[in-house]
């Protein structure tokens, strides 16, 4: 039975990168979706093609959700970049309990924290998501591959039973 799990994490613009991504996915996609659809009826309704306007609903819902898509691309890329040396770095081990949390900062003491210090937590078929600060939004990525069978079920189980209604396959 294992007890503890003790994994190393850093900022880079690849794992801000992903933590944004998956954001973006869960959160803003479908709302994207939902604008590009009421801007494309607008357009037929307010009659912008009076000779097709069946067709325009299509099109313009897809290149106002191709727009929205690219602009929020280009934010996420230029806030990954600029926050790649920002956030946490040092260890953190995950036990049944609790965490103990050692930044790599010689000047910060290793500290307890309890599970409340994982805002919430997502799972994907490669990664967990776990979020710890809220604004600016930052994510510890832990690829499922750097983490054995046991490991990951028993991850799972602590972060389940610290925050029950989190941890939906995303």
């Amino acid at each position: 039975m294992i007890t503890q799990i003790s994994r190393k994490f850093g900022p880079s613009f690849q794992s801000n990168l992903l933590g944004k991504l998956h954001n973006f996915r869960r959160r803003s996609v479908w709302r994207y979706a939902l604008v590009s659809g009421l801007a494309g009826a607008g357009r037929v309704l307010l009659g912008a093609d009076k000779p097709s306007p069946a067709g325009s609903f299509g099109l313009t819902a897809l290149v106002v959700f191709a727009g929205l898509c690219a602009l929020s691309g280009l934010a996420m890329v230029g806030s990954a970049w600029a926050q790649r040396a920002s956030g946490f770095r040092g260890e953190v081990t995950f036990r049944a309990n609790d965490l103990l949390v050692r930044p790599d900062d010689p000047g910060q003491p290793a500290a307890e924290q309890s599970w409340a210090w994982v805002v919430s937590w997502q799972e994907s078929t490669t990664d967990f998501y776990l979020l710890v600060r809220p604004f600016p939004r930052l994510y510890l990525l832990l690829p499922k591959r750097s983490l054995s069978r046991e490991e990951a079920t028993t991850l799972r189980e602590w972060l389940r039973r610290s925050r029950p209604g989190a941890g939906a396959a995303a």
